[in-house]
């Protein structure tokens, strides 16, 4: 698993944190640049906002990819007043090369071990070889062009040409259009459908045209758009899918971090092809047996050197170091395979799985002699 790391800049005072950071607006705006990123790409997140005082957020303190999930950690400052005053902050984390797929965004805000405002998904971007497309099936978000902010001056109505590079049939295409209204400093932001004074147009296999009315001088008006590409034009003829294999289960039922885990479970191709070696697996803990990337807790990642024939079942065989992120309790232990949707199936709701025999839950206690 990808994971980076990088300490905060924090501004210490006499008393608490500003508590008026509970009341700002979250989660705050988070620019992707490149909009169309590749697998080779280093990507840009811009996360910024607007506050009503000025006790803003300080520094990334942590960057953690999970799967898809990207988690964005901004620091927090410290200091004895907070005045009332509308200010603007940003803040700016490079990360990438990442592989082809969609990725969800969520931003907190606090220190290394404490969140003031917890994780919450700030904005969806996909990534591929030539374009945002990446190579899932169907359906697959392909396209998000973030929050863009119509200009304040010029001739009404606003147009701005986006270039998304989905490629395929446009037919193929669901767009989803919105509309935001925000004024510095307050939390009266609303999102709004397609309408009469908002619209996008000339719609091709590389760019789209959106047409709004000017922001007024009192608030910023904002487009933001999204593209489905709701077909495939191409077979997926491989589909990882779980297997109940004799002998399933775990050893040690009961653990701490640092011992060794041992799993036994099973994977199926129900393609009519082979799967190639270089898949990769996830493994988790989760309070119940719905395997959750977002909620749940990622003990361990590992990529195949072995392929699977079209039909076949494999019994499989895991063992690693637990880590210490786990809280103690009692678990489910889980997995997905491909979590990141590198390989292109004929079904991609059927690749997680967990042990589900009873004797099969994993206690884990803290750390201990």
């Amino acid at each position: 698993m990808r994971k980076t790391r990088r300490l905060a800049l924090v501004i210490l005072g006499i008393g608490a944190a500003c508590g008026w950071a509970q009341t700002e607006p979250w989660p705050p705006e988070v620019l992707v640049s490149p909009q169309n990123p590749s697998t080779s790409s280093v990507i840009t997140l811009t996360i910024s906002d607007t506050w009503s005082t000025d006790c803003v957020p300080r520094g990334i303190v942590s960057t953690q990819i999970q799967g898809q999930s990207i988690y964005v950690t901004v620091g927090q400052v410290m200091y004895l007043l907070c005045n009332r005053k509308p200010t603007f902050w940003q803040e700016q984390e490079s990360i990438g090369p990442l592989a082809a797929g969609c990725y969800d965004v969520y931003v907190g805000h606090g220190t290394q071990s404490q969140l003031a405002i917890p994780f919450a998904k700030a904005a969806t971007f996909c990534v591929g070889s030539t374009g945002t497309g990446g190579d899932g099936c169907f359906p697959r978000p392909a396209y998000d062009s973030g929050w863009v902010d119509l200009p304040g001056t010029g001739t009404a109505p606003a147009t701005i040409t986006l270039t998304h590079n989905v490629g395929g049939n446009v037919d193929d295409y669901l767009v989803d259009l919105q509309r935001r209204e925000s004024r510095p400093g307050a939390a009266n932001v609303t999102n709004r459908g397609i309408g009469d004074t908002f619209f996008y147009s000339d719609l091709t296999t590389r760019s789209i045209k959106l047409t709004g009315p000017l922001s007024p001088k009192d608030m910023t008006i904002s487009l933001r758009v999204r593209i489905w590409v709701h077909n495939c034009d191409r077979v997926c003829p491989v589909d990882f899918a779980p297997y109940e294999r004799s002998g399933a289960g775990l050893s040690p039922s009961t653990i701490r971090p640092g011992q060794t885990l041992h799993l036994l479970f099973g994977v199926a191709n129900a393609g009519t092809e082979a799967i190639a070696p270089g898949w990769r697996i996830q493994y988790f803990a989760s309070r119940d047996a719905v395997i959750r990337p977002v909620e749940d807790y990622l003990l361990y990642e590992t990529t195949a050197d072995f392929g699977i024939g079209p039909g076949q079942k494999l019994g499989l065989q895991e063992a690693f170091t637990f880590p210490g992120t786990v809280p103690a309790g009692q678990y489910y232990v889980g997995w997905i395979f491909d979590p990141r949707n590198e390989v292109c199936e004929s079904d991609e709701n059927n690749n997680t799985g967990y042990l589900s025999a009873t004797s099969a839950r994993l206690t884990v206690t803290s750390a201990g002699p």
